[in-house]
């Protein structure tokens, strides 16, 4: 399914806005509160940056989702990658992340099944789980992708890290160690999807300038 140019641009550009908004939204409420937490934490009701940051959270789920719907049509040629499409991953990234959104973590977000979780934080770490392994999905199927050679490259490099990346944090955090490392490497891995949502999106933004201008050549 192929979606029409000028509305695959469209939301492509408002994907990437809505992404980079987002972040920008995240940092300034991290900024705000002293000591370690980690992303979740932030939307957690003990904290007063908890509304801002579950509206950026809810902004940047819809920017997973334009930026599904301006790339309809694009698949990875690895045959395994290829098995959905990559606009199939950023659309479930973002509704997983709409959920984690409205089911927030309660305070201090505790890990599931330990002295003090809840159902509700489960619910919060399996949807936010989903939503980061959806999105390093489709970094890998755009890293084999039919795409720019730049953002192929991009690609590759934004998967590996942040896999690494967000699963050292996450270890750190269910160990209950060095959480302020933990916690470091939680935002770096989330920074790095976003901004990788956001060029992702810019790039198909221009794809279809570039079909236009060489068919009106």
């Amino acid at each position: 399914m192929r979606s029409n140019p000028i509305l695959a641009r469209s939301s492509s550009v408002l994907g990437a806005l809505a992404a980079l908004g987002a972040v920008v939204v995240i940092w300034v409420a991290r900024l705000t509160v002293e000591g370690t937490v980690y992303v979740s934490e932030l939307g957690s009701p003990a904290l007063p940056t908890a509304e801002a940051f579950n509206a950026a959270l809810l902004v940047l789920a819809a920017g997973g989702v334009l930026a599904g719907l301006g790339a309809l049509g694009q698949r990875s040629t690895a045959r395994l990658l290829g098995r959905w499409s990559i606009a199939a991953s950023l659309i479930t990234s973002g509704v997983a992340f709409l959920v984690a959104s409205r089911v927030t973590c309660t305070a201090g977000c505790p890990v599931p099944f330990t002295q003090g979780a809840t159902a509700q934080d489960l619910v919060h770490v399996v949807a936010a789980v989903i939503g980061f392994a959806a999105a390093a999905w489709a970094m890998l199927q755009t890293a084999f992708g039919e795409g720019p050679r730049p953002l192929r490259l991009l690609s590759r490099f934004a998967a590996v890290a942040v896999a690494v990346v967000a699963a050292a944090g996450g270890m750190l955090s269910v160990l209950q160690f060095r959480t302020d490392i933990g916690a470091a490497l939680e935002f770096t891995a989330m920074s790095i999807a976003v901004l990788w949502l956001s060029g992702f999106a810019l790039s198909n933004a221009a794809r279809p300038l570039r079909v236009t201008a060489a068919l009106a050549a």
